[in-house]
């Protein structure tokens, strides 16, 4: 189901395995947002390239079934703590991600053009964070001022 049998396997196993760690993590995180950006734009950008090129859409349905492309975007690019803070710096990083993979991976003819992508594209979310503000992210809730331990 994912990729090659060789790397990943065939067995809903690991779907459900890659599934529940992502909930786990993005449910902690509040970070599930980057996570579809991502997978929607990287999608869409699949299926465009294979409607543009008169591919069946059995081509771009197949790359997007790789246990590799989940694992990206459910706990690479969306770390919270390397991730733009403001859902609208998240939307706007997910979708300069994956329009910088694509062209990587397709007029560069670079394998690993995700990872690639990914980290050409972190200082970005210094500017992002600095013109579209937002609360920082922090794993542990702040305390309440005059509350007593």
């Amino acid at each position: 189901m994912f990729g090659s049998r060789g790397q990943w396997g065939t067995s809903v196993w690991f779907a459900a395995l890659v599934s529940f760690l992502a909930i786990l993590v993005l449910q902690a995180a509040r970070r599930a947002d980057i996570a579809l950006f991502f997978l929607g734009s990287h999608a869409t950008l699949l299926i465009a390239r294979a409607i543009w090129l008169g591919d069946p859409l059995a081509i771009p349905l197949h790359q997007l079934q790789s246990g590799s492309l989940l694992i990206f975007a459910f706990f690479m690019i969306s770390d919270p703590r390397t991730s733009p803070d403001s859902r609208l710096g998240r939307l706007l990083f997910a979708l300069a991600v994956a329009l910088f993979a694509h062209w990587l991976a397709f007029h560069m003819q670079m394998r690993p053009a995700l990872y690639w992508a990914l980290i050409a594209l972190s200082p970005a979310i210094l500017i992002l964070d600095k013109f579209i503000p937002a609360e920082r992210f922090t794993w542990t809730a702040r305390a309440l001022q005059g509350a007593s331990r």
